[in-house]
């Protein structure tokens, strides 16, 4: 009867382990699932602000509308434009008056740009931008890794509360290849960005190039692969021919992080993965990309994906400290029942030695 007790608790204890793995698991996940929750692409880091001193020394940029500042002097903290007071006494003037700018916000849309162009074409994409909060915004507009790629229409949008603006990406006549890049949108002391990439191709192509990442991974964390799927498709050729393929790992500051070149015969279709191997890399967005080169041309194709940081979330902790007491549980469990079953056979030993003597 003891035996069936023991060996029944070994199997609840046993799985109670695997239960308590399983939520481990679990709460990982989760927590990697909450630290790579798309954010819009709206930065988190260090925001530098630039603050100038409007004339009689006040200052534009600390949120407050004051002294000698407007909405045209001043349009990060005047909400509105100044009304003058009526003449009072003896005639006097009236000093300006202001109302308290409210709380500042605003959306970009889309927070992505993809393009896949020809050589020698001019292209554009309309960026939407929306003052969301409560006074005026001047948003000033920055690029990354774009110049000479891609410029925008405006550089400076001043918008009141409620109001949106339409602009323009357009792209430039660049060189054939891959470009990532980023546009930086500030106002009072927000900071949202659109990350952009650009494919540029061939006039006259030969081939057809895509690739793709899975979108489960699409986020991976820090150190962890990037599996590709890679399409090669030779158009309208009756032989094969040699090409020069370069695998690419691009961040959207238009830095290359990594590049593997091979040669390849390729003759119809080819299909085959590729892991792009992220090690090194900090968090954040980078692009994994293909340019493939042959006599005449070039074609490329790329995919975003970012790299995110693993964090304990409380549940995993719960989880280690529930595995530990499982498995020191188990182990008082089993060394009670050794000194048990040892204490019960050296008792028989004495008890059969009593009874030899006995029987002498």
């Amino acid at each position: 009867m003891e035996r069936l007790y023991f060996y029944s608790m070994l199997v609840l204890l046993a799985f109670t382990v695997i239960i308590s793995f399983f939520s481990l698991y679990v709460a990982i996940k989760v927590s990697i699932d909450l630290d790579t929750f798309p954010k819009s692409h709206v930065s988190s880091g260090e925001v530098n602000l630039t603050v100038e001193s409007a004339p009689g020394g006040t200052v534009c940029g600390d949120g407050v509308c004051n002294g000698t500042e407007t909405v045209s002097s001043c349009a990060a903290d005047c909400a509105v434009s100044p009304s003058v007071a009526g003449p009072s006494g003896g005639g006097g003037g009236g000093s300006p008056t202001y109302r308290p700018a409210g709380p500042a916000d605003f959306e970009v849309r889309p927070t992505e740009i993809s393009f896949d162009m020809v050589q020698g074409e001019i292209g554009s994409r309309e960026i939407i931008v929306n003052n969301t909060g409560k006074r005026t915004l001047q948003i000033d507009i920055e690029s990354v890794g774009l110049s000479g790629i891609a410029r925008m229409d405006k550089v400076r949008s001043i918008l009141g509360p409620g109001k949106f603006e339409s602009l323009f990406l357009i792209v430039l006549e660049p060189n054939l290849g891959i470009y990532p890049g980023k546009l930086i949108f500030k106002g009072s002391s927000i900071t949202k960005e659109i990350l952009v990439l650009i494919n540029v191709i061939s006039k006259n192509i030969l081939f057809d190039v895509s690739l793709t990442i899975p979108k489960k991974f699409k986020e991976v964390r820090m150190g962890g692969t990037v599996p590709t799927f890679i399409e090669l498709n030779e158009i309208g050729g009756e032989s094969g021919i040699d090409v020069e393929v370069e695998y690419i790992i691009k961040d959207f500051e238009g830095n290359t992080i990594s590049s593997e070149t091979e040669v390849m015969y390729v003759f119809g279709t080819e299909g085959f993965s590729k892991d792009f191997e992220t090690f090194g890399l900090k968090p954040g967005d980078y692009v994994a990309g293909i340019e493939l080169t042959y006599e005449g041309g070039k074609v490329s194709s790329s995919s975003h994906f970012r790299v995110v940081q693993f964090k304990f979330g409380y549940q995993t902790y719960l989880s280690v400290l529930v595995v530990i007491i499982v498995l020191i549980a188990m182990s008082k469990t089993i060394s009670y029942y050794r000194k048990k079953k040892d204490s019960r056979e050296r008792a028989l030993r004495k008890l059969n030695k009593k009874k030899r003597g006995k029987k002498r």
